[in-house]
């Protein structure tokens, strides 16, 4: 079960580093697909700058002036990533509001045996169903009541004052929902 820990906390770790998709003037290419040159081109009823590219694609095939010069395409591509972040974290606050509500009113998901995935100070970070569909995270205050606890400089354990190591990234930590906290949207957990 070592090798599941080690993929779950990568797993995270990836999924964390991984930025969104920003649109630009310039042609940045596509990471994941290893292209130089890339024109985002999903279905052109779903996003503007699809419709920005079909209307620059669409002029430039028929021989005439581009609608957009290189300044206007910088501006709508800035107003279009930042539109698209205001609506993803919308509804990341939607989704987790509605899941930690209802968990909230479920008895029997009172406790987990949950996944730390993530070591912040002052911050553990837990995956409750270690699956990436529930997480919480639990203040080192609630873990480490009158003793100072800190995490390691490299965020891989939870150190008590005498520089033992009390939890490390990856394993399974029992824990209990103790409420939600509102402003951030997230489950607030505490040891069981």
């Amino acid at each position: 079960s070592s090798d599941l820990s080690k993929r779950r906390v990568v797993d995270q770790g990836l999924f964390q580093l991984m930025q969104r998709a920003i649109y630009s003037e310039e042609n940045l290419g596509h990471f994941g697909l290893d292209l130089d040159a890339y024109a985002h081109f999903t279905s052109p009823i779903r996003r503007y700058p699809d419709l920005i590219a079909h209307r620059q694609l669409k002029a430039m095939l028929a021989g005439k002036d581009w609608p957009h010069n290189e300044e206007e395409v910088a501006e709508m591509s800035a107003h279009c990533s930042e539109r698209g972040m205001q609506a993803k974290r919308l509804e990341w606050e939607l989704v987790s509001s509605v899941c930690n509500m209802h968990l909230m009113n479920s008895e029997e998901s009172a406790t987990w045996n949950a996944r730390i995935v993530g070591l912040k100070v002052p911050w553990i970070f837990l995956d409750l169903e270690d699956n990436g569909s529930f997480q919480g995270r639990m203040h080192l205050r609630q873990l480490g009541g009158r003793e100072r606890l800190q995490i390691d400089e490299h965020g891989l354990s939870v150190l008590k004052e005498s520089g033992e190591v009390l939890l490390n990234l990856g394993q399974k930590f029992e824990c209990r929902l103790r409420g939600l906290d509102i402003w951030s949207g997230s489950l607030d957990l505490a040891p069981v």
